[in-house]
């Protein structure tokens, strides 16, 4: 509840104030605790919700975020804004064979096909940027502060399919001839594949 107060403060570009925070916690307990049975869950929210107020007042955080609410949003909060074909084309580090090569031919072809997926999801609903996402990442949005390790996208000739390495945020995607088949064999492993589910 203080998080989604503090949200709605921000998206509405209005301040937080420590006595704003202090009394919401203190109305918030008043209010939802109807029953001596859930008497002891509210309070160890409002404790949980104090420590962390607390950690963010001995990091310095706090006295920022009431500072720069606006600027500091993005951190705290979901983009309002779907992801776009470009941003998630920009977030790979390309690992490619030597320029020249057969193998670097069939790549460039490759990633043709692969910027064209990109834009086929940012329009069609079959398979969305944020399932893309998922299927290599676990995460259905680009975080503020961007991935880390750098996501690679690599090829691969030993599978029609494309593989994915979450914990590394490898993406390997498969030769094809066709743009049709590349993008059915797509659809299909990301469609198909449940992962760990959203992080």
């Amino acid at each position: 509840m203080l998080a989604r107060s503090w949200q709605c403060r921000l998206a509405m570009g209005g301040r937080v104030h420590a006595s704003y925070l202090d009394s919401y916690m203190i109305v918030f307990t008043r209010v939802q605790i109807t029953s001596r049975s859930h008497q002891k869950t509210f309070l160890m929210k409002t404790l949980n919700q104090r420590l962390c107020l607390d950690g963010l007042k001995a990091l310095g955080v706090l006295d920022e975020l009431l500072r720069y609410p606006v600027q500091l949003k993005s951190l705290f909060t979901k983009p309002e804004k779907g992801v776009m074909a470009a941003e998630v084309e920009n977030l790979f580090h390309i690992k490619r064979s030597e320029r020249g090569s057969n193998t670097f031919h069939k790549e460039s072809q490759t990633l043709a096909f692969w910027q064209d997926y990109l834009q086929d999801a940012e329009c069609e609903h079959s398979v969305s940027l944020e399932d893309i996402l998922v299927f290599f990442s676990g995460c259905d949005s680009i975080p503020a502060l961007g991935f880390s390790p750098k996501p690679s996208l690599e090829f691969i000739s030993y599978s029609r399919f494309p593989v994915a390495n979450t914990c590394e945020n490898i993406l390997r995607i498969p030769f094809h001839n066709a743009y049709s088949d590349f993008k059915t064999d797509m659809d299909f492993a990301i469609r198909n594949s449940p992962g760990f589910g959203r992080a």
